[in-house]
């Protein structure tokens, strides 16, 4: 779908519509596995070998950097520093 010019949550939600988006260099993206599945798995891998779930600053979110769409959040590591994920999740047509 192209997006509209109705902000920016009518061009995330364009970008969540599709299933698979394919870049120039052509890697690819899949909404089917997202930084909130992944981190889920992250915490549930942690608390198996550890015994300790993680800390979560920020929960995914979305953000636009120039064309690009990522899903974005922040992790607390075992020091106590955060850890910035970025997922990138398509490109947004112009």
């Amino acid at each position: 779908p192209k997006p509209t010019s109705n902000g920016d949550e009518s061009l995330i939600s364009n970008i969540d519509a599709e299933t698979t988006t394919t870049s120039e260099d052509g890697s690819s993206s899949c909404s089917l596995y997202n930084l909130q599945e992944w981190m889920d798995d992250l915490n549930e891998l942690s608390i198996s070998t550890f015994g300790k779930s993680m800390r979560v600053a920020l929960q995914p979110t979305k953000r636009i950097i120039g064309r690009d769409v990522y899903e974005m959040a922040f992790i607390y590591d075992a020091d106590g520093t955060l850890v910035e994920l970025l997922n990138w999740s398509g490109r947004l047509e112009q």
